[in-house]
Protein backbone atom coordinates (compact mmCIF):
# COMPACT_ATOMS: atom_id res chain seq x y z
CA UNK A 1 0.00 0.00 0.00
CA UNK A 2 1.72 3.34 -0.96
CA UNK A 3 1.95 6.29 1.62
CA UNK A 4 0.47 9.40 1.36
CA UNK A 5 2.02 12.91 1.57
CA UNK A 6 -0.39 15.80 1.52
CA UNK A 7 2.00 18.33 0.58
CA UNK A 8 2.74 22.03 -1.29
CA UNK A 9 5.20 21.30 -3.55
CA UNK A 10 4.91 24.31 -5.62
CA UNK A 11 4.28 27.65 -3.92
CA UNK A 12 5.72 25.95 -0.69
CA UNK A 13 4.74 26.86 2.40
CA UNK A 14 2.09 28.84 1.33
CA UNK A 15 -1.01 27.07 3.31
CA UNK A 16 0.70 24.01 4.49
CA UNK A 17 2.17 25.41 8.09
CA UNK A 18 2.07 23.47 11.08
CA UNK A 19 -0.13 24.42 14.12
CA UNK A 20 2.59 26.50 14.94
CA UNK A 21 3.22 28.24 11.93
CA UNK A 22 6.12 26.31 11.17
CA UNK A 23 7.28 25.52 7.09
CA UNK A 24 6.50 22.25 6.39
CA UNK A 25 8.06 22.03 2.76
CA UNK A 26 11.16 20.74 2.99
CA UNK A 27 10.19 18.24 6.12
CA UNK A 28 7.83 16.73 3.31
CA UNK A 29 10.84 16.40 0.68
CA UNK A 30 13.38 15.04 2.60
CA UNK A 31 10.68 12.35 4.14
CA UNK A 32 10.07 11.58 0.56
CA UNK A 33 13.89 10.98 -0.12
CA UNK A 34 14.20 8.75 2.75
CA UNK A 35 11.66 6.38 1.49
CA UNK A 36 13.33 6.41 -1.83
CA UNK A 37 16.37 5.52 0.06
CA UNK A 38 15.27 2.37 1.78
CA UNK A 39 13.00 1.74 -1.38
CA UNK A 40 9.26 1.91 0.18
CA UNK A 41 6.53 2.79 -1.75
CA UNK A 42 5.06 6.08 -1.43
CA UNK A 43 2.45 8.17 -4.01
CA UNK A 44 2.61 12.46 -3.75
CA UNK A 45 -1.01 13.44 -3.26
CA UNK A 46 -0.77 17.28 -3.96
CA UNK A 47 -4.26 19.28 -3.31
CA UNK A 48 -4.22 21.80 -6.35
CA UNK A 49 -5.36 25.45 -5.41
CA UNK A 50 -6.27 27.71 -7.69
CA UNK A 51 -2.77 29.58 -7.73
CA UNK A 52 -0.95 26.06 -8.51
CA UNK A 53 -3.36 25.52 -11.07
CA UNK A 54 -1.53 27.44 -13.32
CA UNK A 55 1.55 26.17 -12.84
CA UNK A 56 1.08 22.51 -13.78
CA UNK A 57 3.84 22.26 -15.76
CA UNK A 58 6.53 23.65 -12.97
CA UNK A 59 4.93 20.93 -10.37
CA UNK A 60 5.08 18.16 -13.14
CA UNK A 61 8.84 19.12 -13.76
CA UNK A 62 9.44 19.40 -10.18
CA UNK A 63 8.62 16.12 -8.79
CA UNK A 64 9.83 14.91 -12.45
CA UNK A 65 13.25 16.15 -11.23
CA UNK A 66 12.81 14.33 -7.78
CA UNK A 67 12.36 10.74 -9.60
CA UNK A 68 8.57 11.16 -7.77
CA UNK A 69 6.69 8.00 -10.11
CA UNK A 70 3.28 7.83 -8.39
CA UNK A 71 1.59 11.18 -8.34
CA UNK A 72 -2.04 11.91 -7.34
CA UNK A 73 -3.57 15.26 -7.82
CA UNK A 74 -7.05 16.67 -6.42
CA UNK A 75 -8.79 19.42 -6.54
CA UNK A 76 -8.79 22.61 -3.00
CA UNK A 77 -12.89 22.07 -2.17
CA UNK A 78 -14.59 24.57 -0.24
CA UNK A 79 -16.53 23.71 2.68
CA UNK A 80 -19.83 22.10 1.96
CA UNK A 81 -21.99 24.83 0.28
CA UNK A 82 -19.48 27.78 0.28
CA UNK A 83 -17.50 27.55 -2.68
CA UNK A 84 -16.41 31.07 -2.19
CA UNK A 85 -12.66 31.92 -1.70
CA UNK A 86 -9.57 33.13 -3.27
CA UNK A 87 -7.55 29.81 -2.76
CA UNK A 88 -10.29 27.25 -3.47
CA UNK A 89 -10.09 25.60 -7.04
CA UNK A 90 -12.47 27.33 -9.79
CA UNK A 91 -13.95 25.24 -12.63
CA UNK A 92 -11.71 27.31 -14.83
CA UNK A 93 -8.64 26.67 -13.11
CA UNK A 94 -8.86 23.72 -12.98
CA UNK A 95 -9.64 22.90 -16.51
CA UNK A 96 -6.83 24.74 -17.50
CA UNK A 97 -4.93 22.33 -15.22
CA UNK A 98 -5.96 19.13 -16.57
CA UNK A 99 -5.28 20.01 -19.93
CA UNK A 100 -1.17 21.25 -18.72
CA UNK A 101 -0.68 18.33 -16.51
CA UNK A 102 -1.86 16.02 -18.96
CA UNK A 103 0.25 17.55 -22.14
CA UNK A 104 3.25 17.26 -19.66
CA UNK A 105 2.57 13.50 -19.11
CA UNK A 106 1.45 12.43 -23.01
CA UNK A 107 4.94 14.15 -23.84
CA UNK A 108 7.00 11.66 -21.37
CA UNK A 109 4.52 8.76 -22.58
CA UNK A 110 5.24 9.50 -26.30
CA UNK A 111 9.29 9.19 -25.44
CA UNK A 112 8.52 6.52 -23.72
CA UNK A 113 9.12 7.19 -20.01
CA UNK A 114 5.81 6.56 -17.49
CA UNK A 115 4.83 8.20 -14.27
CA UNK A 116 1.47 7.20 -12.87
CA UNK A 117 -1.03 10.04 -12.29
CA UNK A 118 -4.10 8.65 -10.65
CA UNK A 119 -6.36 10.09 -12.59
CA UNK A 120 -4.71 9.84 -16.14
CA UNK A 121 -4.58 5.92 -15.24
CA UNK A 122 -8.02 5.45 -14.12
CA UNK A 123 -8.99 6.78 -17.56
CA UNK A 124 -6.61 4.43 -19.27
CA UNK A 125 -8.46 1.82 -17.71
CA UNK A 126 -11.79 2.61 -18.70
CA UNK A 127 -10.94 2.92 -21.65
CA UNK A 128 -9.62 -0.42 -22.10
CA UNK A 129 -13.06 -1.55 -20.62
CA UNK A 130 -12.14 -2.19 -17.18
CA UNK A 131 -13.60 0.08 -13.20
CA UNK A 132 -11.08 2.55 -12.10
CA UNK A 133 -10.03 1.68 -8.97
CA UNK A 134 -10.92 5.06 -7.37
CA UNK A 135 -14.19 5.84 -6.47
CA UNK A 136 -14.97 9.43 -7.35
CA UNK A 137 -14.13 8.57 -10.97
CA UNK A 138 -16.90 5.68 -10.89
CA UNK A 139 -19.53 7.93 -10.22
CA UNK A 140 -20.88 5.85 -7.37
CA UNK A 141 -19.77 5.91 -3.89
CA UNK A 142 -17.76 3.07 -2.59
CA UNK A 143 -18.29 1.53 0.46
CA UNK A 144 -15.34 2.54 3.22
CA UNK A 145 -15.21 3.58 6.66
CA UNK A 146 -13.30 6.63 7.81
CA UNK A 147 -12.49 6.23 11.28
CA UNK A 148 -11.22 8.81 13.03
CA UNK A 149 -9.32 9.50 16.64
CA UNK A 150 -11.82 9.16 18.47
CA UNK A 151 -13.42 5.97 17.04
CA UNK A 152 -15.70 7.86 15.09
CA UNK A 153 -17.10 6.33 11.53
CA UNK A 154 -17.56 8.31 8.45
CA UNK A 155 -18.75 7.15 4.80
CA UNK A 156 -15.77 9.23 3.54
CA UNK A 157 -13.30 11.94 4.23
CA UNK A 158 -14.87 14.23 2.73
CA UNK A 159 -17.79 13.71 4.26
CA UNK A 160 -16.70 13.59 7.86
CA UNK A 161 -19.56 15.46 9.84
CA UNK A 162 -22.21 14.89 12.29
CA UNK A 163 -24.71 14.68 10.03
CA UNK A 164 -23.21 11.32 8.46
CA UNK A 165 -21.38 9.79 11.34
CA UNK A 166 -22.09 6.34 11.30
CA UNK A 167 -21.04 5.50 14.85
CA UNK A 168 -18.13 5.04 16.82
CA UNK A 169 -15.60 2.39 16.60
CA UNK A 170 -15.34 1.77 20.75
CA UNK A 171 -19.08 1.18 20.82
CA UNK A 172 -21.03 -0.03 18.05
CA UNK A 173 -19.85 -3.29 15.47
CA UNK A 174 -19.76 -3.23 11.61
CA UNK A 175 -23.39 -4.35 11.08
CA UNK A 176 -24.76 -1.23 13.23
CA UNK A 177 -22.51 0.76 11.27
CA UNK A 178 -23.30 -0.85 7.57
CA UNK A 179 -27.71 0.01 8.96
CA UNK A 180 -26.75 3.55 9.46
CA UNK A 181 -25.14 3.92 6.09
CA UNK A 182 -27.93 2.27 4.39
CA UNK A 183 -30.31 4.37 6.63
CA UNK A 184 -28.75 7.74 5.60
CA UNK A 185 -28.42 6.30 1.90
CA UNK A 186 -25.31 7.75 1.87
CA UNK A 187 -24.35 5.37 -1.68
CA UNK A 188 -27.69 5.36 -2.92
CA UNK A 189 -27.74 9.24 -3.23
CA UNK A 190 -24.62 9.10 -4.84
CA UNK A 191 -26.47 7.22 -7.87
CA UNK A 192 -28.52 10.41 -9.01
CA UNK A 193 -27.15 11.82 -11.60
CA UNK A 194 -28.47 14.90 -13.97
CA UNK A 195 -29.78 13.78 -17.04
CA UNK A 196 -26.97 16.73 -18.15
CA UNK A 197 -24.72 14.53 -17.07
CA UNK A 198 -25.96 11.30 -18.77
CA UNK A 199 -26.90 12.70 -22.70
CA UNK A 200 -23.27 13.96 -22.37
CA UNK A 201 -20.85 11.96 -24.76
CA UNK A 202 -18.44 12.37 -22.34
CA UNK A 203 -20.53 10.63 -19.93
CA UNK A 204 -18.35 7.01 -20.63
CA UNK A 205 -15.44 8.26 -18.76
CA UNK A 206 -16.72 10.91 -16.63
CA UNK A 207 -19.64 9.39 -15.00
CA UNK A 208 -21.01 12.43 -12.90
CA UNK A 209 -17.88 12.54 -10.96
CA UNK A 210 -17.62 12.54 -6.82
CA UNK A 211 -20.72 13.05 -5.19
CA UNK A 212 -19.08 15.74 -3.28
CA UNK A 213 -18.40 17.99 -6.11
CA UNK A 214 -22.30 17.74 -6.65
CA UNK A 215 -22.86 18.87 -3.20
CA UNK A 216 -20.59 22.12 -3.57
CA UNK A 217 -23.44 24.67 -3.24
CA UNK A 218 -27.09 23.88 -2.81
CA UNK A 219 -27.87 25.09 -5.78
CA UNK A 220 -26.15 22.42 -7.42
CA UNK A 221 -26.63 20.05 -4.59
CA UNK A 222 -26.23 16.09 -6.29
CA UNK A 223 -27.39 17.56 -10.26
CA UNK A 224 -24.47 18.27 -11.86
CA UNK A 225 -20.75 18.47 -10.97
CA UNK A 226 -19.11 21.54 -9.94
CA UNK A 227 -16.19 20.91 -12.24
CA UNK A 228 -18.20 19.85 -15.02
CA UNK A 229 -17.08 22.33 -17.53
CA UNK A 230 -13.00 21.31 -16.68
CA UNK A 231 -13.94 18.09 -17.38
CA UNK A 232 -15.47 18.54 -20.76
CA UNK A 233 -12.83 20.62 -21.51
CA UNK A 234 -10.02 17.94 -20.52
CA UNK A 235 -11.77 15.75 -22.91
CA UNK A 236 -12.45 17.89 -25.85
CA UNK A 237 -8.78 19.09 -25.70
CA UNK A 238 -7.00 16.23 -24.97
CA UNK A 239 -9.46 13.44 -25.30
CA UNK A 240 -7.87 11.51 -28.48
CA UNK A 241 -4.44 11.67 -27.21
CA UNK A 242 -5.86 10.05 -24.08
CA UNK A 243 -6.68 7.20 -26.61
CA UNK A 244 -3.52 7.05 -28.09
CA UNK A 245 -1.77 6.68 -24.87
CA UNK A 246 -3.83 4.09 -23.95
CA UNK A 247 -2.69 2.47 -27.20
CA UNK A 248 1.36 3.37 -26.66
CA UNK A 249 1.02 2.21 -22.82
CA UNK A 250 -1.15 -1.32 -24.28
CA UNK A 251 -3.47 -0.92 -21.68
CA UNK A 252 -5.84 -4.15 -22.79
Amino acid sequence: MSNLFLCSFYLPNTYRLTGTGEKTFSQVVSAAELLKKYKVDFNILTVVTDKAAKSAKEIYDFFRSRQFSFLQFIPCLAPLADARSSYFLSPQNYGTFLCDLFNCWYEDIRSGTYISIRQFDNYLLILSGRPPEACDMGGICSRQNVIEADGSVYPCDFFALDEYCLGNINQDDFTAIEKKREHIQFIQESKTQSDKCRQCKYFVLCRGGCKRHRFMTPETSNKANYFCQSFYTFFEKCGSRLIHASQLLKIR
